[in-house]
């Protein structure tokens, strides 16, 4: 089980590789929280189509998990269902080998079933309505492929794996492995490990599959509130749930014999966790709007189950390990979401439309693990939190995201258009170029809605990078550039 505190597998990462860094590496329990804290654009497809940029403006259900005070702006209850479609290419670049692969998904982005209780009062000073919100919000996809191939290297994996059995003995999961399939052996006396695969003289072919699954949906209690059409407040408690699965099927092919071996890594992850999310939007003037939102770190229960095997193609052996089962407690970071929406015209106006831009912060570095299976002394446990930790305040740094949001409704027609800028919230230090968050999204859609009736319709596309290595020896990197387009659609009723 010690195995589980030091090998959390970093395949949430697209780029599943080695990383050079000392201040991290990919052996890492840290990256994987990193995934579980930093959210994509996903919900309903207004909330889309605006790249998310409704803080100040509410009137959509994703407000739940985003600013709730943004359900204060409903006045008549309302149910609705949004499904997504999910295409994500991934291009990869390696020694001059251009590779590309993606994967289709459908998914649900949403549902929700909201109340709203209006009390009947016209008073300024008095409250207009209630309500009350259930549902379910799509927070991130962690579905993707990718596909990398190079040409001849005198490097291979094996050199690694041997180096370090030569150290520290072998490993279970990667070493022992190679060990059990003939692709390492001992020299006379049984002291010294060597690479006993046949690309080590002339060299050897790497290339790579890699698919990923799941994503992190969470379910949302709302209570907001209409004061005076002027205050709206608001109020949610988070259950998201974690789902999470990748395999990794990395090759070497022999130059000389056409021989080769298949190193596969299966990794799964579920977990449950809970927040606090509050919010309020204040309107000084009929045309201004102010926001601001916070969310409490979610506090996540996690379990893993990870394991491997090797396929010597030479001799036909294929060697597996036991499946290693874990599990930890993870805390996101706190998040700050201020907001600045301006509208013109209302409802019942032929024409009328709104701008919002939001400003979100969340403070990586303040992301803490501790363990939820206590087989360990004081002393190991202590020193694997401390470890972690000391890894998130050297890797983190607060990480910000721009929202900027329109839309136009002329009648019973809306047209909408956004973009979304995520930073990268790692620190600039030797090899940073390794790891890069940052990303872009533009999005677009429409929407068409009735007293009883209402349907839209959005697309979205993130653009972001990434490098990796094969092997701790690669002076060469692989380059991604991974894409996200969401095709999305709420149909719904008000009554």
């Amino acid at each position: 089980m010690k195995r589980r505190f030091l090998i959390v597998a970093a395949a949430l990462l697209m780029s599943a590789g080695v990383n050079a860094q000392e201040e991290i590496s990919l052996d890492s329990p840290v990256l994987d929280g990193f995934n579980f804290s930093n959210l994509g654009l996903n919900g309903t497809a207004s909330y889309v189509g605006r790249a998310g940029a409704i803080g100040a403006l509410g009137g959509d259900f994703t407000a739940a998990s985003y600013n709730p005070a943004g359900l204060g702006f409903f006045y008549s209850s309302r149910i609705s269902f949004t499904p997504m479609l999910e295409y994500a290419p991934t291009q990869s670049n390696y020694m001059g080998y251009k590779t590309n692969a993606a994967r289709t998904t459908f998914k649900v982005g949403s549902f929700e079933l909201l109340l709203a209780v209006p009390t009947g009062s016209a008073s300024e000073s008095g409250w207009h309505s209630f309500q009350f919100g259930i549902g379910m919000n799509r927070l991130k996809s962690f579905n993707g492929r990718s596909y990398v191939r190079g040409g001849v290297v005198e490097n291979s994996l094996l050199d690694s794996w041997c180096d370090d059995a030569n150290y520290n003995g072998l490993e279970s999961f990667t070493s022992q492995q190679a060990y059990n399939a003939y692709l390492l052996d001992t020299l006379a006396g049984g002291y010294r490990f060597f690479n006993n695969f046949s690309g080590y003289e002339n060299g050897q072919t790497q290339e790579r599959h890699f698919t990923t699954r799941g994503g992190i949906s969470e379910i949302p209690i709302s209570f907001s509130g209409n004061y005076g059409d002027k205050l709206y407040v608001g109020a949610t408690i988070g259950i998201p749930i974690l789902s999470y699965k990748s395999t990794s099927i990395y090759r070497e092919t022999a130059e000389n014999t056409g021989y080769s071996y298949d190193y596969t890594e299966e990794y799964e992850v579920s977990g449950s966790g809970i927040n606090f999310k509050f919010g309020a939007i204040y309107r000084p003037v009929e045309m201004l709007r102010i926001g601001l939102a916070i969310h409490t770190p979610t506090i996540y229960e996690i379990k893993d189950l990870y394991y491997t095997s090797i396929y010597n193609s030479e001799n036909g052996i294929r060697s597996s390990s036991v499946e290693s089962e874990g599990g930890y407690n993870f805390c996101t970071p706190m998040k700050l979401i201020a907001s600045v929406a301006a509208s013109f015209g209302n409802q019942s106006s032929s024409v009328a439309g709104s701008i919002d831009v939001d400003y979100e912060y969340s403070n990586y570095s303040g992301m803490t693990f501790t363990s939820s299976q206590m087989e360990y002394s004081t002393i190991e446990y202590d020193n694997w939190r401390n470890q972690m930790n000391l890894q998130i305040d050297n890797a983190f740094r607060g990480g910000h995201t721009l929202r900027a949001g329109a839309q136009l409704n002329v009648r019973h027609w809306a047209l909408r258009g956004g973009l979304a800028y995520f930073s990268n919230p790692y620190k600039e230090f030797e090899n940073a170029e390794f790891k890069n968050a940052e990303a872009l999204s533009l999005a677009c859609g429409f929407g068409y809605q009735t007293k009883y009736f209402f349907w839209d319709f959005a697309y979205a596309h993130t653009t972001s990078k990434d490098m990796d290595a094969f092997a701790v020896y690669d002076s060469e990197m692989i380059h991604y550039t991974n894409y996200r387009n969401v095709f999305t659609t709420t149909i719904g009723f008000k009554f």
